[in-house]
Formats: structure tokens, sequence, C-alpha cells
């Protein structure tokens, strides 16, 4: 099995975190950071996404997210596993206008639409709770160490591929 990794968003907490599990576990790991993205948003083919065996998306990326979500299933190899960490924040109710909010909720659906349309995929939809990085410092509330969180996406990713599950949606707290 081909074990080389893309993570995009990578520089510091849970990305950091994702990076060093899946080094412990003898995956080649690349990433692409935030701001780097930016540049290439509009010219995803400078990536070569077929030399990875899993692209992991932590940055957030916004209404970005589908169009490349698209371009990646339609040029890369049906091997090509997929890994988007969502956010629990689509599971709640707010009286009050919250983008961060609604552009999750865009992630989600664009996850399931894209489960449906590629079954034979491997695709996992991670929606971690408060994971205690710098991003969540004011937030009251029970936080994840950011090692746990790391190496309960890299194990259900591990255990999935293992017993041939295509597609999953998890979420999990502290």
């Amino acid at each position: 099995m081909n074990k080389n990794i893309l993570i995009i968003g990578a520089a510091r907490g849970l990305g950091a975190g994702l990076k060093n599990i899946f080094s412990d576990h003898q995956f080649k790991v690349s990433t692409i950071e935030k701001d780097a993205w930016k540049s290439l948003s509009a010219n995803y083919q400078q990536l070569a996404l077929n030399d990875y065996s899993l692209i992991l998306v932590n940055a957030h990326l916004a209404y970005e997210l589908g169009e490349f979500l698209d371009y990646l299933f339609k040029t890369t190899a049906e091997e090509t596993d997929l890994i988007i960490i969502g956010s629990m924040i689509t599971q709640t109710q707010k009286s009050e206008w919250n983008q961060y909010q609604l552009e999750k909720i865009y992630y989600d659906q664009c996850i399931r639409q894209f489960q449906l349309q590629y079954k034979n995929r491997f695709i996992l939809l991670v929606r971690p709770g408060l994971i205690d990085t710098d991003l969540v410092m004011d937030k009251v509330g029970k936080k994840m160490p950011i090692e746990v969180a790391a190496r309960y996406i890299c194990e259900s990713y591990l255990l999935a591929k293992k017993c041939d599950v295509k597609a999953i949606s998890s979420s999990f707290t502290g």
C-alpha cells in the first residue's frame, strides 16, 4: 500500500498532531499550509494529487472545498482516500448569524453528496468536538487533547481500511 499522505492545514493544532501520528504509523507526510493553499486554489493541477494514497483536509477552506473535491474525485485514482475534518457546530442550533457554521454545514453536504456519488471511494468525514488548541482558548467546556483527537482520527482510518468500509461520518467529543 502506498502510504503517502497530503495534509492540507498542518501548521499547528490538530493538523500538526495528525502529521505526527500518521508519521508514527509509517506514512510519508507532505503538507500544504492554508496560506500556500490560497495561492494554489485556482490551479489544483500543481498538486500532483495522484502521488498520494490519502488526502486529509484539515484547513477551513470555506466554499472552495466543494470545487476542490470535485476536481479531486474527477482527477485522482479510485484508490486515493479522503479524510475531511468537519465540525460539531453543524449539529447545533444558533439563533444568530454564523458564517463559520454555514460553511461547515456546506462541507457536510458536499461530503454526503460525494459519498453518494463516489460509492467506491473511501471518504471519512470527522467532526471532532472541542480540541485543546489556540483556536478555542475562549470556549468553555471540556477540551480533548490534540494527541487524543489525532490518534482517534488515524486509528479510525486504519480500522475502516482494514474492514473495507468506504463511507463514514463520525462525531466525537472529549
